[in-house]
């Protein structure tokens, strides 16, 4: 399929591929233009971290303006996560809008995911003191920040935010909001979709001249979960794709992979490993799973706080993910005939995997033609420039949905006979048997629920009207709240690293020029000399003592440093200034001189 760009368009479609811990951004610029953004250490996906470690014992409460001077912060920072793996938030789509449940809770033992969950308003819960779409938001604002350096910058009216089928209304809602905080005008989609549209226009050719539709199972193995969808496929100028099956899992994903070969390994140490040392290891053990794919034995050391050497073979990790195979078998047991299987996510290279997949859906191959990491941003970019008046296709694609949930609507009012019903706070806890961990059918309230009124229309009927204005959720106040004090913090940190190495850089430039006897005897006298060394000397061991700054106080100091030395330092830069403008004139009298005797002499 042929994309046609509109010659006055500037604009960019951004596709984001929501998963548990990494976020992948797609940005279309033309129709030949289709490239993945890489954040600031080159990777092709974007990830942020939140370490908080308390000053006190105790599980850590809501982080708010009262209790904020109680712990230490820390932004992606990799030596306090192994350090402090219970006091890190890192992960996305899985706790975002949920209630806390015990299933929940045994999700997350289950996966050596240690942080603090502590219920608060509305049904929700943070984890390790902040909620959990303060790691979205900040995320959102890096991809933001991120596209607007590039050049030329990339400016997307809307981005287009591929999350799981299975993610619920209030999830959802979560998503949008973190994405408005930082900019983004949100449109979410499921990952299904994303997965039809990029197969769509990147195969058109293997179903377009097929009289029968062509079945196709996606089969995306994500890091905590796996879905199922099967799509089928037709048309030439007017394509059709039409989900028939979807099914999913929590208890299958590449992240219980690596918990598998953990516990293989732990098994072997011989000595009680630390907290560093587990984080090491389960870190160690995704390397070991795609090592695996190729190599019959993954042979290794992992350096902790002591040195284990292992000698892991494939045959010992199909054995210890027995019970995880036999759950995929389950998963695909009912899954139609289809004409194709195409694999989705990293983990889905495990060979294992593979052969279960073949055999469950009585396939002889598998298709690894889709991008296995970044189909899924393709297909969000695809389905956003196709909803965009920038852009045209030569064909119309008409997409019909598999309705997962059966949703009833209810309204947050008890419903009265009476039309002078005022609006109420309903507690709506609804939670089916296909309802993902957390989840709810009904949103909890404060999620759902809007000031609403009944109110008489033209024709004496009494209906709901709901008010224009906004009505905020008392989770969505208290998260801007916290939001705006973690935002501060950091930049107040990222400014008093500045501060201190440009201090640092000061107080070394200047015991530099002091060792230069010869030269700072011209500027400055001795008496001069003394009160600088004074002042550098001063100055670096009060430096060298801070285990932590302020600053305001860095400032101060360094601003001490410069009137002390102010006077001096500007007689060095009119010195220094004077003997380059003496050498450069030296240099012009030297070229005219020379071209003088170049000129031939008349006979």
């Amino acid at each position: 399929m042929i994309f046609c760009l509109l010659a006055f368009s500037l604009s960019v479609v951004l596709g984001m591929d929501l998963g548990s811990e990494k976020i992948r951004v797609a940005a279309l610029r033309s129709p030949t233009q289709m490239s993945i953004l890489l954040d600031n250490s080159s990777n092709r996906y974007f990830r942020s971290t939140f370490t908080v470690v308390p000053n006190e014992k105790g599980p850590i409460k809501l982080i708010d303006a009262y209790n904020f001077g109680n712990n230490a912060y820390y932004f992606d920072n990799q030596q306090m996560e192994k350090k402090f793996p219970q006091h890190t938030t890192r992960y996305y789509n899985d706790f975002v809008g949920k209630i806390l449940t015990d299933e929940m809770k045994d999700i997350a033992k289950q996966r050596k995911i240690e942080s603090e969950f502590v219920p608060t308003s509305n049904f929700r819960f943070t984890t390790n003191g902040i909620y959990p779409e303060y790691l979205l938001y900040r995320t959102f604002n890096i991809i933001n920040s991120t596209a607007r350096a590039l050049e030329p910058p990339l400016v997307a009216k809307t981005a287009y935010i591929a999350v799981p089928k299975f993610m619920m209304q209030q999830e959802r809602k979560s998503v949008r909001i973190a994405a408005k905080l930082a900019n983004y005008t949100s449109r979410i989609i499921d990952s299904s979709t994303a997965l039809g549209y990029d197969f769509a226009f990147t195969h058109d050719k293997k179903f377009s001249k097929l009289e029968k539709p062509l079945t196709v199972a996606f089969v995306d193995i994500g890091d905590l979960n796996t879905q199922v969808t099967v799509s089928q496929f037709s048309g030439k100028r007017n394509i059709t794709i039409s989900e028939i099956f979807y099914n999913y899992s929590q208890n299958i994903g590449g992240r219980l992979l690596d918990i598998a070969i953990y516990k293989l390994m732990k098994s072997k140490i011989s000595y009680p490993p630390t907290k560093t040392d587990k984080q090491l290891l389960i870190a160690e053990a995704n390397r070991i799973k795609h090592r695996l794919t190729t190599n019959v034995n993954a042979v290794g050391q992992v350096d902790g706080s002591e040195t284990f050497y292992y000698n892991i073979s494939r045959s010992e990790f199909e054995n210890s993910v027995k019970n995880i195979l036999e759950e995929l078998y389950s998963l695909l047991s009912n899954v139609p005939h289809v004409d194709r299987v195409q694999l989705i996510g990293g983990s889905s290279r495990v060979l294992c995997i593979q052969e279960v997949i073949k055999k469950a859906l009585k396939q002889k191959e598998l298709s690894v033609s889709m991008n296995p990491e970044e189909s899924i941003s393709y297909g969000a970019a695809l389905y956003g420039a196709v909803q965009s008046s920038e852009f045209k296709t030569i064909n119309t694609i008409h997409y019909n949905p598999y309705q997962l949930y059966n949703f009833q609507y209810y309204d947050a009012l008890q419903r009265r006979t009476t039309p002078n019903v005022t609006g109420t706070q309903t507690y709506l806890m609804e939670v089916g048997p296909r309802y993902p961990a957390g989840s709810s059918g009904v949103a909890a309230w404060g999620t759902v629920h809007n000031t609403t009124i009944f109110k008489q229309t033209k024709d004496g009927l009494y209906r709901i009207k709901q008010n224009s204005k906004r009505v905020y959720d008392i989770w969505e106040i208290k998260f801007i709240e916290q939001l705006k004090l973690l935002d501060k913090y950091e930049f107040d940190q990222r400014m008093i690293s500045e501060e201190a190495n440009s201090l640092e850089g000061i107080i070394l430039d200047l015991k530099s020029m002091t060792r230069q006897l010869e030269y700072i005897n011209l500027v400055c006298s001795q008496e001069e000399l003394k009160r600088i060394i004074v002042a550098v000397n001063t100055t670096d061991r009060w430096f060298l003592k801070q285990k932590s700054f302020m600053l305001d106080t860095l400032r101060q100091r360094k601003n001490l440093l410069l009137d002390a030395v102010g006077a001096v330092m500007s007689r060095i830069q009119y010195f220094t200034k004077v003997n380059s403008t003496i050498d450069y004139m030296n240099q012009v009298f030297e070229s005219i001189e020379q071209g003088i005797r170049n000129i031939p002499q008349n006979k």
